[in-house]
């Protein structure tokens, strides 16, 4: 337990450390100042007292001056030291924030897709955060802690000056008891606080949604409210319950301190009035005798409390470290330079088979695509073609095989460097709560018009839907003004930010799902006008788009059963004559 402790605190010492070492170093320094503080003003008056019964004014006055500049002194100091870490607390966790943001965005997309590691970074996040702490703040109540041992020794050996032994194991024994007791009670009610968190997230989540104007659609338009309002009262019923019980264990926790801090004052003030009776004290001393042994059992509960609620260094550390301890920068190889132009993609035998699944998604796949060409992926439901995406755009790697871009195996490129070269319409594409202008622009401003070319795909929201032209927000999130686009301006939307990237490469998947015939010709017209020159990749369930390529790959059950021209297959009498002639015959094209 004590090497965990150790251990955690390490690991925040390190991670605010990385960030602003001004931070760590100003605590450091409050806590000496409280600490002397705290001693002056326990030792002061005794000597201001005992001063005065001897009408010695000049010593009386000295030590309550010194009382006074300390005290004033320390809080002008705590002040200025509160603003200052207030401020790098928010700086902290901003700089922490962003090198999350930088790792989520950096580490292997099949991590994020497993189950295993989000229960890890939740335990992460709970070591950091849990009881609604900052991990400054944990920190804080670490080095707190070293203060706090430092000035109860110091107490320590001020009582051991008048009492003996026996006497102070009497006082120690009390406040042990007392301490041990709430600390248990404390540990409780906060494994009941930590226990509901899943309820409560759950809770919460349907309480957002309700304020989500999508789905709002889908609760409104299917009648789902009063059910959603009954899953959500039910979740919010537990989380209550939980709560019941920890305000529980809170309550008994103050009435058992209360009797027992009765018995101890009762104890002190028997021994400290024995002493004077006995001409063993002054008043002074008494007044710092009873100051003392109230501190000795406030600073001992105290302990006992941090401890408490930095309980959970010692549960999640291990989780911790795997999570947040990781050099963001680490380089450990050496990239290939990018080419400047991409005139060939080559799958070279690549199968893959997803985490806990037996049968490969694809297996055995072989093609080449060159610079100018058009490839159309078809095939049901399953068979393998966001896979082969996924595969390319390097959001896995393969199981077997390799894929080479210009006879170079991707791997050996620098991913960042590697996706540049991509424009990507994913099936499951998000637009952000940003203006319509920079969900088509995103991290480039390569110089195309974007009002003329959300015209070339046909996208003509009315004036009035846009206040502010294409720096109108997009949806309600920020903006009462905002947008909300249809599925099919979404997609027009979607592939408008593809063509403006002027990629080396596009792929798009699905992108026409839920355009009408109409626009779905004029903006296929467009992406071939454009892309004359590139390699394009279109997934698609409409076989009547798929004349305009210059190669269709047939993908069933993750392999490829037929490639080739539209006429070469169509007249091959395969299974895509059979799905070309099935649309054909339902849709007339």
């Amino acid at each position: 337990m004590g090497e965990k402790f150790v251990e955690g605190m390490r690991l925040l010492t390190k991670l605010v450390w990385q960030y602003s070492k001004l931070y760590i170093i100003l605590l450091i320094f409050q806590r000496v100042a409280i600490t002397i503080s705290s001693l002056i003003n326990l030792w002061g008056p005794m000597y201001i007292i005992d001063s005065l019964t001897v009408s010695d004014e000049k010593n009386a006055i000295t030590w309550i001056g010194i009382m006074l500049f300390t005290t004033a002194l320390v809080k002008l100091i705590n002040i200025q030291i509160d603003g200052k870490t207030e401020y790098l607390m928010y700086y902290i966790f901003n700089k922490f924030q962003m090198s999350m943001v930088r790792k989520s965005s950096n580490m292997p997309f099949e991590r994020l897709e497993n189950r295993e590691y989000h229960e890890k970074k939740q335990k992460a996040y709970q070591f950091l955060y849990g009881g609604n702490q900052s991990f400054c703040a944990l920190l804080g109540r670490g080095i707190n802690l070293l203060g706090i041992c430092f000035t109860l020794i110091t107490i320590i050996i001020t009582l051991l000056v008048k009492f003996d032994i026996f006497a102070l194991l009497i006082f120690l024994g009390l406040s042990i008891v007392n301490s041990v007791v709430s600390a248990k009670n404390q540990k409780k009610a906060q494994e009941l606080d930590i226990e509901k968190i899943p309820y409560d997230r759950r809770g919460q989540y349907m309480l957002e949604q309700f304020s989500n104007p999508r789905f709002n659609i889908e609760v409104r338009a299917n009648g789902l409210g009063s059910w959603l309002s009954k899953k959500c009262e039910e979740q919010l019923d537990i989380v209550v319950d939980f709560s019941k019980k920890s305000i529980s264990k809170k309550l008994t926790t103050k009435r058992f301190m209360v009797i027992t801090a009765m018995v101890y004052s009762a104890i002190s003030y028997y021994y400290i009035l024995q002493f004077y009776f006995r001409g063993d004290m002054t008043i002074g001393e008494v007044s710092m005798y009873i100051a003392a042994l109230t501190m000795f059992s406030s600073l001992l509960q105290e302990i006992f409390d941090t401890l408490t609620s930095m309980s959970r260094l010692n549960m999640y550390v291990d989780e911790a470290r795997e999570i947040f301890d990781e050099d963001e920068d680490k380089q450990t190889r050496t990239y290939q330079t990018m080419p400047e132009r991409i005139e060939k993609i080559e799958f070279r035998d690549v199968t893959f088979t997803y985490l806990n699944n037996q049968r490969p998604s694809v297996k055995n796949i072989s093609f080449i695509l060159t610079a100018g060409e058009q490839l159309t992926i078809v095939g049901e439901n399953g068979a393998g073609k966001s896979t082969l995406i996924k595969l390319l755009c390097r959001l896995y790697e393969p199981t077997e095989g390799r894929i080479f871009i210009n006879d170079i195996d991707i791997q050996e490129f620098d991913r960042q460097e590697y996706v540049k070269k991509f424009a990507v319409v994913l099936q499951e594409f998000e637009l952000f709560a940003f203006s319509l202008a920079d969900n088509i622009r995103l991290d480039r401003n390569t110089g195309v018009d974007v009002e003329q070319l959300l015209k070339d795909c046909k996208l003509d929201f009315d004036k009035k839907e846009l206040p502010k032209g294409i720096d109108t927000m997009l949806f309600k999130v920020f903006d009462s003004e905002g947008v909300m686009p249809s599925m099919g301006e979404a997609q027009k939307i979607a592939t408008a930010r593809a063509l403006y990237r002027d990629s080396e490469i596009f792929i798009f998947d699905e992108y026409n799902s839920s355009l009408d015939v109409e626009t779905e010709y004029h903006i296929q017209q467009k992406i071939n006008k454009q892309l004359d020159d590139k390699i394009s990749i279109v997934i698609t369930h409409r076989f009547g788009s798929c004349k305009d390529s210059d190669n269709i790959m047939l993908l069933d059950s993750g392999e490829i059963k037929e490639y080739g021209g539209h006429d070469e297959l169509f007249n091959q009498g395969g299974r895509y004559h059979e799905l070309y002639k099935i649309q054909q015959d339902k849709y007339r094209y």
